[in-house]
């Protein structure tokens, strides 16, 4: 039924194992954990972590993700999938018009095979170009990662040494209300 239509190479390349794979790992070494234990005890819920926390951590591996998918999908899995020309993306036709240049001896082909290459290209420059920003927000992030480290973990730090304080406030208050309290009693008898 989806052989020889376009959901034949679009739905196998919504589930990329080699992409879940790239993200699990980039994920271990992107998202901090003490940056989401920072963000759990400032009260955020988990939905908020993900999308502003996590997320924007994760945009480097998400779009190296999805540009090798859809690079690396572009040609073996039509070959397979699809038996109709028509359908055929510019990788395949520019490879059949090689094989026809090779076995014609037609120079005017190979000039074809030539600018049908650069066409192919040109969408992958600009998907490169206008993303570029996403890998220099990812080499940026891991530049101050040490340092973004050392401010969650005295943000951390300082959190901790509120509630001790809050706790020895508490304590304090206590035994010094028992102390009017034992001194109250002590006088009236």
């Amino acid at each position: 039924g989806l052989t020889n239509t376009p959901w034949a190479m679009i739905i196998p390349s919504l589930i990329s194992p080699f992409g879940l794979y790239l993200m699990w790992i980039f994920s271990e070494q992107a998202v901090p954990q003490e940056l989401l234990e920072a963000a759990r005890v400032d009260g955020a819920s988990e939905f908020r972590t993900f999308w502003q926390i996590s997320l924007p951590l994760l945009a480097p591996g998400i779009v190296t993700t999805a540009l090798f998918t859809i690079v690396a999908n572009n040609y073996f899995l039509p070959l397979i999938m699809l038996k109709d020309a028509d359908w055929y993306p510019l990788t395949i036709g520019l490879n059949q018009w090689k094989d026809q240049a090779s076995t014609a001896g037609g120079q005017a082909i190979q000039n074809l095979v030539i600018t049908g290459s650069l066409i192919t290209i040109i969408p992958l420059v600009i998907a490169f170009l206008c993303l570029q920003k996403y890998w220099q927000s990812g080499l940026a992030a891991g530049a101050v990662n040490q340092e973004s480290r050392a401010v969650v973990e005295s943000h951390h730090a300082t959190r901790v040494a509120d509630a001790a304080e809050l706790v020895v406030g508490e304590v304090a208050q206590v035994a010094a209300d028992g102390a009017r309290v034992g001194v109250a009693r002590h006088k009236g008898t």
